[in-house]
């Protein structure tokens, strides 16, 4: 689906594609079995539920990521 924030483009592998937002960049990339990563703010979220949370100072870095597996990683 087109809109006027949205771009669909073709990705190298056949019948993939990657939705890119003008105003955030990546927001989906989908391979030709269906499977997805989905890109927020908040994190990186795949098909089968698996997902990273970002955590963000007051200046929107990200300074923590929680990985499912239960690790965290911060930056500082």
């Amino acid at each position: 689906m087109f809109s006027c924030f949205y771009f669909l483009l073709l990705s190298l592998e056949p019948e993939g594609v990657e939705q890119i937002a003008k105003s955030f960049g990546i927001r989906q990339i989908k391979d030709r079995h269906g499977n997805t990563f989905s890109y927020t703010y908040n994190g990186i979220q795949h098909s089968n539920g698996a997902g990273l949370i970002f955590t963000h100072d007051n200046n929107d870095r990200i300074v923590q990521v929680d990985a499912p597996d239960g690790r965290v990683l911060n930056y500082t």
